[in-house]
């Protein structure tokens, strides 16, 4: 998760959980 990405706009709890499910795949 980009933290300059989260700044820019307000994230929903499902595209922190997407960014997290990514995470793990790659």
């Amino acid at each position: 998760i980009s933290a300059a990405r989260a700044r820019a706009k307000p994230v929903t709890q499902d595209e922190i959980r997407a960014w997290r499910d990514e995470g793990r795949r790659a």
